[in-house]
């Protein structure tokens, strides 16, 4: 790692040698990457020929550039007609919509042609760089809080991407919204927005409602699980109800909620408040107030979302009311061709994402009225300030001085601006087979954590059961919540929030949970915390107490002494997940690997049963069985050599589970022994034979010889056991080791071509991490980068409450939170899991093994 400034020099000087008419396309570089959507980008327009981004490593604020699709290095080489007639329309469009938005005093535009000239990406480019006097670089453009260039000289050679600060997400989407919306609409169409938190999101929905809240409306809201399509219904209903602290639950179970505020609708029918939009009428003739908001969620459904239709007459509430439609593309055909008039409200991102999200915002047609107000919004610029006539029952509790909804209560905003140290976090876990639960001061210091497990009872069904383990969860939250507070000499109204795993995991499981936090959230009015279950197993390495001065005792030699920095490499290896993430920091996460099958914690478990170990898991047992076997052994052939998903990081382990299971029966076919049996069925045959073999044939003695013979083979089986699960173990950590090294193998490419930076470590996290072979194999694979390899105490590998309670404040910090409902009696409506909720884009170099993989390290 030392080495690799000079190394880049090197490649610098030898490329800079090259003459410009020997300069050659590469159809591997960076822009050729974001082109197809293998390298993300926040990019501005994508037009036949060009696509514009924003500079990753900005050198000033509003630093785009302009990608010439054809396969040409320079501009001295051949471009197609068509392309050549669309560069300078485009180039010149793009800069004055980078003009406009940030009110710079002067743009330079900047094309190195060869790397004498400072050319590093062989793809042909413009760079548009805005130029600021000191007023100017002051202007409320957008992306605030980043650097401008403030009266800077023009730049003849840019200056290498290591040298260059990288744009923050925070500071990326403003902008970017802020460019294309002063785009023409033909290059970005729609109303682009950039909510920084869950209160743009609300206030968005607010604004919703007084500009396009007329009747025959119908919004039509898109994304990702968990990106905010609730947030923003909920802000339009309590605008549409006046009503700040109305509970306004998901209808994912319930399908459809209808709200009416009879009150209001007189007021409402004269159309907005002065100022509020009233000058850009909705329809001629004047506007009707709805009769209602019918907010719909058909995603359990699917395609018989015709279901629906016994709770809502379809064709009386496009035409008479306003309808708010989440996963519309799972509404029947024939319902979504009833709307007449309405909104696509498109949200970016997911769930478990930290920054803000982009939402966009276009009318079902060209003529639908609502393009006069989105076309309004876009000259502006932004987003309308809305004043909600709040009921006074609400406004005072919900309203500061002016009348304005205030976000979050005094309370939540004061412990927002107290020093974290000063915070007590719940952290409850339920996502599988353990109850757990922790309790922690915001500086990483642990107060008490308890973990009530359910080993050995789910043994007889070869597997944990939902419903039992359900069951189970519910006998022992109560207790296991409490005596964790008890320990920590903390009473629930001292708390300042409860974290809690809402996904992925158990659907029965993740409900008994969220349950219990949403009492307790709702019960004294704290901020309630949505964890992701893999976020958490990936920051609990993050823990201050688990360092200098905070750890109980001095760290290994050579161990860190500092928590992890992002980005690193995450690989987690568990009994329910197998992926290898890049992360970038909270909620920033790119996977580069996944499992295709079985899980490396579910082979262990399921090998472990072949070999005669009942408990769950199993993976413990067999680590300690094979420390007394011969890893060379039996040879085992590593997973996923040929194929599709060869030269990919993703996991496949179901073919190296049937390999040792027919290795088992041939060893046991050489003893003289039936094949291996697993399952319940397994286990009842394996006790009535024990029992039979106790007592003897109908009643007698035992049997003599056969019975003699059949255990001495188990015996000598046992002994060969210890081999295969030697082997077995080498394999997987073979298996594991070639996909770590490749994963950082491509972030040391991606590194060396975009610029950016290599992650500082390896962070291996799940319940497999406990294994020591796993552990040092892949030491070994982060030495050979010169990084280091990171893993939790053995204690937090499996499910904790503590990782939850860590994930809870890292995420507090940044604000990402929502507030329970004001009455416990509300909290049924609000227990709404995500059983499948992605923690990142995948990488597409996984999503199928493209040719240009070759030359990765293997």
């Amino acid at each position: 790692m030392a080495e690799r400034p000079q190394k880049r020099m090197k490649t610098a000087q030898t490329l800079s040698a090259v003459p410009v008419q020997d300069y050659k396309y590469n159809a591997q570089n960076v822009f050729a990457h974001i082109q197809s959507g293998s390298v993300d980008a926040e990019i501005l327009f994508n037009r036949p020929h060009t696509i514009a981004i924003l500079d990753e490593r900005p050198v000033a604020r509003g630093h785009a550039i302009l990608i010439v699709k054809a396969p040409a290095a320079t501009i001295l080489h051949d471009i197609p007609e068509a392309a050549a007639r669309d560069i300078i329309p485009d180039l010149q469009t793009l800069t004055r919509a980078v003009q406009s938005a940030t009110k710079c005093s002067g743009i330079q535009v900047l094309q190195n042609s060869g790397p004498a000239a400072g050319q590093t990406v062989p793809q042909l480019h413009f760079h548009i760089i805005p130029h600021y006097t000191p007023s100017s670089s002051q202007q409320d453009g957008a992306g605030d809080g980043s650097a401008a260039s403030s009266g800077s000289a023009p730049l003849t050679v840019l200056p290498p991407p290591s040298q260059r600060a990288p744009l923050e997400p925070a500071q990326a989407g403003p902008l970017a919204a802020a460019i294309r919306n002063a785009l023409p609409a033909s290059y970005a169409p729609g109303f682009h927005h950039w909510a920084a938190s869950s209160d743009d999101m609300e206030a968005l929905g607010h604004a919703l409602q007084a500009h396009l809240g007329r009747a025959g409306t119908c919004l039509l809201l898109t994304g990702n699980l968990g990106a905010g399509k609730s947030t923003i219904s909920r802000g339009f209903v309590r605008a549409f109800c006046r009503d700040a602290s109305l509970d306004v639950p998901s209808p994912t179970f319930l399908l459809c909620l209808s709200y009416r505020e009879d009150e209001a609708h007189e007021a409402r029918a004269a159309g907005p408040p002065p100022g509020e939009g009233g000058d850009v009428p909705m329809s001629e003739g004047g506007a009707q107030a709805p009769g209602a908001v019918h907010h719909m969620d058909p995603y359990r459904l699917g395609q018989k979302a015709d279901k629906m239709s016994g709770l809502i007459s379809y064709e009386e509430a496009f035409e008479r009311d306003v309808c708010l439609i989440e996963w519309p593309d799972r509404m029947p055909k024939a319902v979504m061709d009833l709307p007449k008039r309405g909104v696509t409200v498109a949200v970016s991102g997911t769930g478990i994402q930290a920054v803000g999200r982009h939402v966009v915002i276009t009318p079902l047609s060209p003529d639908d009225p609502s393009a006069a107000v989105l076309a309004a919004w876009r000259t502006a610029g932004a987003l309308p300030q809305v004043s909600v006539p709040w009921r006074q029952s609400t406004a005072a509790a919900s309203t500061d001085a002016s009348g304005q909804l205030m976000p979050r209560s005094a309370a939540v905003q004061q412990l927002l601006a107290s020093e974290p140290a000063s915070w007590v976090v719940l952290g409850i876990e339920s996502s599988c087979d353990d109850t757990a639960a922790a309790v922690l001061r915001g500086d990483g210091t642990v107060l008490a954590h308890k973990i009530a497990s359910q080993t050995g009872l789910h043994e007889q069904y070869g597997g944990v059961k939902p419903d039992v383990a359900r069951d189970a969860h519910a006998a022992a939250i109560g207790a296991t919540v409490e005596g964790c507070l008890q320990e920590a000499g903390v009473k629930p109204e001292q708390l300042s929030a409860v974290a809690v795993t809402v996904g992925p995991g158990l659907s029965l499981c993740l409900q008994v949970g969220l349950r219990h936090a949403l009492t307790i959230a709702a019960r004294h009015q704290i901020p309630l915390v949505p964890v992701h279950h893999m976020e958490a197993h990936s920051l609990v390495v993050r823990l201050p107490s688990l360092y200098p001065p905070l750890a109980p005792a001095p760290p290994a030699p050579g161990a860190p002494t500092t928590p992890p920095a992002f980005p690193a490499l995450l690989l987690l290896v568990s009994g329910g997940h197998n992926m290898l993430v890049l992360c970038q920091g909270i909620g920033r996460h790119r996977i580069l690997g996944t499992t295709l099958d079985d899980s490396a914690g579910e082979c262990f478990d399921k090998v472990a049963r072949l070999l005669g170990v009942n408990a769950i898991p199993g993976g413990p047992h067999l680590e300690r069985l094979a420390a007394g076997g011969d890893p060379a052994k039996f040879k085992l052939t590593l997973p996923m050599q040929n194929g599709m998903h060869k030269a990919s990081c993703n996991f496949s382990f179901s073919g190296l589970k049937t390999s040792v299971a027919k290795l088992v029966d041939d060893q046991r076919a050489l003893l003289g022994l039936p094949p291996a049996q697993v399952g319940p069925k397994a286990l009842a045959d394996k006790a009535a034979a024990a029992a039979a073999a106790a007592i003897g044939p109908d009643g007698g003695a035992p049997e003599g010889a056969g019975s003699e013979a059949q255990a001495e083979g188990e015996r000598a089986f046992e002994r060969v056991a210890a081999d295969i699960a030697a082997s077995f173990q080498r394999t997987v950590v073979a298996f594991l080791q070639q996909r770590t090294r490749r994963a950082l193998g491509w972030l040391k490419d991606d590194c060396a071509q975009h610029g950016g930076e290599m992650a500082t470590c390896l962070v291996v996290a799940g319940g497999v991490a406990a294994n020591t072979a796993v552990r040092e194999g892949l030491t070994a694979v982060a030495g050979e980068f010169g990084i280091p390899c990171m893993y939790p105490p053995i204690k937090y590998c499996t499910d904790n409450g503590l990782m939850v309670a860590w994930a809870g404040v890292e995420r507090l910090r940044l604000g990402l939170f929502t507030m329970p409902p004001a009455d416990t009696s509300a909290v049924e409506k609000h227990v709404d899991v995500l059983p499948r909720w992605p923690l990142g884009p995948t990488d597409p170099r996984s999503v199928v093994a493209p040719s240009c993989n070759k030359h990765r390290t293997t």
